[in-house]
């Protein structure tokens, strides 16, 4: 029931320096102060360098534009004001300076870029209801850190970032994003306090989960740079705390963001580094590993590299059982893993192979429909229709996508958006291609067969 091929040679990849404990404090210091505003500058389209986020010297000398050509000010801000912005030394710009940034940055309010009144001077003048709330919410933005970091602080976290990543799986990655600021914000200020020495890996791992929650959320919001920031803080948490199955995770899913963005090599270097603690982790775990791998590596065109990865993850899977695995890996069920390894296949597909491979895979991970899951499930349904369109059946397809897009409603989501225009293309070729050279054919001529679906263990 599993792929059955010889299991090659794994690259294991130098382990490197762990990160320390005051690097980890210092990532952290970044997200307690103004993540926000460093996220809408990244994210913002460069005039300078068409394609790249706005740097620091961008980003001050169009605030300047700004102010001289609707006020007639003139204004010295610079990279260095912008950088003091970004670290909280500055959080309550002049009124003139944080509407040239909202507009700048093209955002609605000043609590979208991080900005925090923290002045209790009397006002005079009454302000709006917008103003209150702006104050209200300032106010309330901090809660005060306890003394010294218990259990209960602990399991508080834990239990946030379970509720947050539930919302994100059924609603996208928007809804809770700026709740799940604030948690983070909370949860990473936990790690500079006093904490018992048997509490330490589990006040980092928390902390680290909390901000995978972050970055998956940012990444399924299309905000790939912030994502891959917060991906890196939440292994410099678990660097520290120690904790390999965490590790693991935080790995696969740069891996997944690396390879979404075409940087294959890197994406396998990621799941080639959460393989370092394999003997310590539950047959869940490298399925899921061994997984992002595969697709890495069929991206590369490394054919055989890439089934072997698929067979090892098959195995892997057959053996797992769910009792083993830690909390987070719950959604890695049977439908995750035929989306996982479809998805491998659908890039071996690109050049004609495994193309009946790849359907089944996508077809049986399209059939669970899981509403807790509910977008990863329209995800898959995307990629089915997708490789249904390039494989020359539209009417299929079309059918599939309606479907995809029904099940999608009310979820916010980049990716799907990213899918969809994916299925657009598609079609775009199928037309073209109609009387000519046609689609991919169903063919297994290269001397690796993939087989049949993978079996759960007991």
């Amino acid at each position: 029931m599993t792929f059955r091929l010889a299991a090659g040679s794994v690259d294991r990849r130098s382990r490197g320096n762990y990160a320390s404990r005051e690097a980890c404090l210092r990532e952290a210091d970044l997200l307690v102060e103004n993540m926000l505003l460093r996220i809408a500058r990244t994210q913002a389209a460069s005039v300078q360098a068409p394609g790249e986020g706005v740097s620091r010297h961008e980003l001050a000398s169009r605030v300047n534009e700004y102010l001289w050509d609707r006020y007639r000010q003139r204004a010295d801000l610079d990279a260095n004001y912008v950088g003091k912005l970004e670290r909280g030394v500055i959080t309550w710009p002049n009124s003139r300076y944080r509407e040239a940034l909202r507009h700048v940055l093209n955002v609605a309010n000043d609590s979208a870029l991080g900005f925090q009144n923290t002045r209790r001077a009397y006002v005079t003048d009454k302000p709006s209801p917008g103003d209150s709330l702006t104050l209200l919410l300032a106010d309330l933005d901090r809660p005060p850190s306890p003394r010294r970091v218990s259990r209960r602080h602990i399991d508080n976290v834990a239990h946030a970032a379970k509720a947050i990543n539930a919302v994100h799986q059924s609603n996208g990655g928007s809804l809770m994003q700026e709740a799940l600021m604030a948690e983070l914000r909370y949860a990473s200020r936990l790690l500079a306090l006093p904490c018992h020495s048997d509490l330490e890996q589990p006040l980092h791992t928390v902390v680290a989960q909390l901000a995978h929650t972050a970055g998956f959320s940012a990444f399924d919001l299309g905000r790939h740079q912030a994502a891959a920031r917060f991906f890196e803080f939440g292994l410099s948490c678990e660097q520290e705390g120690g904790n390999p199955h965490s590790r693991a995770f935080i790995l696969a899913s740069m891996s997944r963001l690396a390879a979404w963005n075409g940087k294959h090599e890197q994406g396998l270097a990621y799941a080639d580094r959460a393989l370092m603690d394999a003997r310590e982790l539950t047959h869940t775990e490298l399925a899921m590993v061994h997984a992002a791998r595969a697709r890495s590596l069929a991206a590369m065109r490394d054919t055989s590299g890439a089934l072997r990865a698929l067979g090892k993850a098959d195995d892997h899977f057959g053996a797992s059982a769910p009792s083993n695995d830690p909390s987070w890996m719950t959604f890695y069920d049977y439908a995750q893993h035929c989306g996982d390894t479809g998805n491998a296949l659908l890039n071996l597909s690109q050049s004609g192979h495994h193309v009946p491979a790849a359907f089944e895979r996508l077809a049986e991970a399209g059939r669970v429909r899981d509403p807790l899951y509910a977008r990863s499930h329209t995800l898959r349904r995307l990629l089915l229709a997708t490789l249904t369109m390039t494989a020359g059946d539209p009417a299929e397809a079309v059918s599939l996508g309606s479907d995809a897009i029904d099940s999608a409603e009310g979820i916010n989501s980049h990716l799907i958006l990213d899918l969809l225009g994916g299925l657009s293309q598609a079609a775009t070729a199928h037309e073209m291609n109609r009387h000519g050279l046609g689609a991919a054919s169903f063919h297994e001529d290269d001397g690796h067969h993939a087989q049949a679906l993978p079996a759960r263990g007991p």
